[in-house]
């Protein structure tokens, strides 16, 4: 089975976790050391029921550490779009 994650999400610059963290995409947000989509990503390939996962939203570079099944996808506008 493949897996999709959508990761576009972005802040504007007027918002509170924006000014106070200064990450643009919402799925870098560091959660507990780490960025929140690596969490996912974790737990995707931890299930032992994921081939290949495609990233929406996100840039490889933006990832530090393994791809491995990792395909990444150019965000497309808003949710449905993607």
């Amino acid at each position: 089975m493949d897996a999709i994650v959508t990761a576009g999400g972005t802040f504007s610059s007027d918002d509170p976790l924006y000014q106070r963290l200064g990450i643009r995409k919402k799925a870098l947000i560091p959660l507990a050391g780490r960025p929140m989509v690596s969490w996912v990503l974790a737990a995707l390939r931890g299930s032992g029921l994921i081939d290949q996962i495609a990233v929406v939203g996100l840039e490889p570079a933006e990832l530090n550490g393994k791809r491995g099944n990792l395909h990444f996808v150019a965000a497309a506008g808003g949710l449905v779009a993607n």
